[in-house]
């Protein structure tokens, strides 16, 4: 294992390696178990002034990293993972705490300290490092106090800014790219843009090999683009089935927009069965995009499945924000055409009157209280107009 100093400076980076035998430092000789497949590479500008108390510190980070990486549970994970990296910033503070001098400051390590004694090191490693590719297990999301870390983090945090001074490479495992990202651009295969005809049989192609990457996944997948995303998304659905079981892990955005476009061109395919899997898998990937969720609802109900539709509805009601007037009315709608269907009158009427509170005059609706308002009866069945697909694109008024 190698040590590598590296500096910025007006002309970028420079670098200049040196042998480090961690055995001679005696604070970390619980973590030197690394071997020549590692190197910790040191950011000098971030140690300046620092002293040997301080370079010590970040290099048990580094070897605590090794260690977690190389032990036998991790051997065919990711080095980046949520896992690791808390191990590591535990042995940070630990060390830090324990080595430092009296006149020894350092304000990361200080704060780190402090936040590892208030037993808050797990949330404050997703909130400030989640990066793509992280898994949390369903015991580590669990754990996880998050509105107790929010609360003590306003009282201690305030301005508090992250640091890292190093970290490793591995010459035989390159940086983590988050999973999914090598399928397809979806961009070019929105319905809105591309033919089905021609664009379904590439999705098919596409989501087959997702199949078989996503089988590796240590949690169900969570899309997200940015750590702020992800983090929101994790806090929402935390307790919420697949995730609770199952734990979570951060995918590319790509497979679940392609599940999602497959799964619309499927309906207009005919081919239900492929459509219901692939948007099913687009919402556990895309929880509150609830697009993916109508779409999902008009293949139940074209299945006649209304009680899985109906449960479906009440995932968008309970989710939607209360300002989204489009999404809240699509939903009550849907919910009034499975009324109707069931024939039961009054919920369906009440079901389109509400959604009317969210856009007045809407003219599907008002055509489906018309027709409610007729006699009907088990001898005299009326169907309601059917719901159009159209992929959306703005707030439809016609499903």
């Amino acid at each position: 294992m190698t040590v590598e100093r590296r500096s910025t400076g007006p002309r970028g980076s420079r670098a200049r390696r040196f042998g480090a035998a961690l055995a001679s430092c005696a604070c970390l000789t619980a973590f030197a178990q690394g071997d020549g497949d590692f190197g910790i590479v040191l950011d000098d500008a971030a140690l300046a002034g620092g002293g040997s108390e301080l370079t010590a510190a970040w290099i048990g980070y580094g070897t605590a990293i090794i260690a977690k990486a190389t032990s036998p549970e991790f051997r065919d994970r990711p080095m980046d993972d949520f896992a690791v990296e808390v191990y590591a910033r535990t042995a940070l503070a630990k060390i830090w705490s324990e080595a430092r001098q009296p006149e020894s400051l350092d304000p990361y390590l200080d704060k780190l300290a402090e936040i590892h004694a208030a037993g808050f090191i797990e949330e404050y490693v997703l909130v400030a490092f989640a990066r793509p590719g992280w898994a949390l297990s369903a015991a580590e999301l669990g754990a996880l106090e998050m509105d107790a870390f929010f609360d003590w983090a306003g009282a201690h945090l305030d301005g508090f800014v992250s640091v890292t001074a190093a970290g490793v490479e591995r010459k035989t495992q390159p940086p983590s790219a988050p999973t999914g990202i090598g399928l397809p651009d979806p961009a070019a295969f929105a319905p809105s843009e591309a033919v089905c005809s021609a664009t379904l049989p590439v999705m098919r192609s596409a989501l087959a090999e997702w199949e078989r990457e996503a089988a590796a996944l240590r949690g169900a997948p969570i899309a997200a683009e940015t750590d702020r995303q992800f983090v929101a998304t994790l806090l929402d659905v935390a307790e919420l089935p697949p995730y609770r079981t199952e734990g979570i892990a951060w995918v590319s955005p790509r497979p679940a927009l392609l599940s999602y476009f497959a799964g619309f061109c499927a309906v207009e395919a005919g081919d239900l069965e492929s459509a219901e899997r692939w948007l099913r898998s687009a919402t556990t990937m895309l929880p509150f995009e609830h697009d993916v969720r109508q779409e999902l609802i008009h293949v139940l109900v074209g299945t006649g499945r209304l009680d899985a539709a109906d449960a479906e509805v009440d995932g968008i009601l309970a989710a939607a924000d209360a300002d989204d007037n489009c999404t809240l009315a699509r939903a009550w709608r849907r919910r009034g055409y499975i009324r109707f269907e069931q024939q039961r009158w009054d919920e369906a009427r009440a079901a389109y009157e509400r959604s009317l509170d969210y856009q007045p005059g809407n003219e599907l609706a008002l055509t489906e209280l018309e027709l409610i308002s007729e006699q009907i009866g088990p001898s005299n069945p009326l169907s309601p107009a059917p719901t159009t697909q159209t992929f959306v694109t703005e707030c439809n008024s016609n499903e």
